[in-house]
């Protein structure tokens, strides 16, 4: 989904290059819907490039780094062997005492101590300026030089009103919602970790995925208090696709919990639609009468 970045006080864009080693060099060229050039704001390359300073054997959900400065849990990095072998791993978590770094999935190859660890993560700012006209297809031209030459990746971004909350739902609100299904103990054996997080911003992008599919753009709507009960419903709803959090009681008959979770999610999102009135089709900056009068009908919930 495109990123939204703010009509008329611009934001910031993030990029995670599919590269295997870290950038020497990046520009980010700024290009409107329609072909014309904004401009080629400064990007910051993630500054991480440190080794490895103990050995480590595949298997292992952890290494230990020569400096942690910068290293940041959730964030993608490379890590390169001597022997040429690569990975793109992303930290669950950073102790900084110790300089040891939790992995969510577990090293593929052998880690020396000396190996490489380093930023890959790019972000560009869009200033004021460059985010004065509404529109969707924006683009951000990056052109990435690493040891291996200089390549091209596009993303999109969006001038919008409305951007949608980072923290619209927190973990807190979560656990409250769904209570002894997300127990203590659950948390603590899930590989994804960190507090559900992960969880809740992969069902936010689902639940706006789906208001996409029911033909309205999330970005529209003037407020989003009315999503945060379809999100909650969408994270227990992806856990119960992956055979997750499903209570004991279930257990025998995990195909009828998925269902149901199916029909609360989508009952919850279905009122959400048809309850919020706030919706700004013609993007003016409120929502007159018949903008709040639109209802969605259908429901077409998508895996």
């Amino acid at each position: 989904m495109n990123a939204e970045i703010r009509l008329d006080a611009g934001g910031t864009l993030a990029f995670i290059p599919p590269i295997q080693s870290r950038p020497t060099a990046v520009t980010c060229t700024l290009v409107t819907p329609s072909a014309v050039t904004l401009g080629t704001p400064t990007v910051t390359i993630d500054p991480v490039n440190t080794t490895t300073s103990a050995s480590a054997v595949a298997g292992d959900l952890s290494i230990t780094l020569t400096a942690i400065t910068g290293v940041t849990a959730r964030r993608h990095y490379v890590l390169a062997t001597s022997k040429g072998e690569l990975a793109q791993v992303r930290l669950k978590s950073v102790t900084s005492s110790s300089k040891v770094v939790t992995l969510f999935s577990p090293l593929r190859f052998d880690v020396a101590s000396g190996s490489t660890f380093v930023g890959v993560s790019l972000s560009a700012p869009v200033s004021a300026a460059n985010a004065a006209t509404l529109g969707e297809g924006y683009e951000a031209r990056w052109a990435i030089t690493t040891s291996g030459g200089t390549h091209t990746e596009v993303t999109r971004w969006d001038v919008v009103r409305s951007v949608w909350p980072a923290d619209l739902v927190t973990t807190a609100d979560l656990e409250r919602f769904a209570g002894p299904l997300l127990s203590a103990e659950i948390q603590g054996a899930d590989t994804y970790g960190l507090a559900f997080l992960d969880e809740i911003e992969n069902a936010e992008e689902n639940v706006r995925t789906d208001i996409l599919e029911q033909g309205r753009r999330p970005s529209l709507f003037r407020s989003f208090a009315s999503f945060k009960t379809p999100i909650m419903e969408r994270v227990l709803l992806d856990m119960a696709y992956m055979g997750r959090a499903v209570p004991a009681i279930d257990q025998q008959d995990p195909a009828g919990y998925r269902q149901m979770r199916e029909q609360r999610y989508a009952r919850a999102l279905a009122q959400a639609l048809a309850t919020t009135k706030d919706y700004d089709l013609d993007e003016s900056g409120t929502a007159d009468a018949a903008e709040m009068a639109a209802r969605n009908q259908v429901l077409r919930l998508r895996r």
